[in-house]
């Protein structure tokens, strides 16, 4: 369990390194509508989901984890826009920041190089609105780390 509370750990100051302090953690990770989002919408969340051995076991005493983390961001635009430009210029701005974050993951290796050695599977779902004005993006990686037997 240490290791989950660690890479979560990289995953959370990688966020706020790389999209800067602008960023909030969620206080509600698994129901985002439950989020006061007055004052800041600039918000993320981490959450470990399922781990798999991985079969490549190199290294005698140690074993290998493919695990999936998914990763929240939230965002919104102004009340009743005459068109919807800002939520297209919010959205995309959103996108990129996953690809931002998934390249900084990547050359930091998540932020706990001592314990993970891949990561990959990056994804990212299809935005979705909660009260009309505030975006949701939900990504996904695999981070691959060794534990020890």
């Amino acid at each position: 369990m240490a290791e989950i509370n660690t890479l979560k750990t990289g995953i959370k100051s990688r966020i706020v390194a790389t999209l800067g302090s602008a960023y909030s953690e969620l206080s509600y990770n698994l129901d985002i509508a439950k989020n006061n989002f007055k004052g800041n919408t600039n918000r993320y969340g981490v959450l470990a989901g399922p781990l798999t051995e991985n079969e490549s076991r190199g290294v005698i005493g140690k074993y290998t984890v493919d695990q999936l983390f998914v990763i929240t961001f939230t965002d919104s635009w102004g009340n009743k826009p005459t068109n919807d430009d800002a939520e297209v210029s919010t959205l995309d701005a959103m996108m990129e920041n996953t690809l931002t974050l998934y390249k900084d993951l990547v050359n930091t290796q998540a932020g706990s190089p001592s314990l993970v050695t891949l990561v990959s599977d990056f994804s990212v779902e299809a935005p979705e609105i909660i009260d009309g004005n505030i975006a949701t993006i939900v990504m996904s990686i695999t981070i691959t780390y060794r534990k020890t037997l």
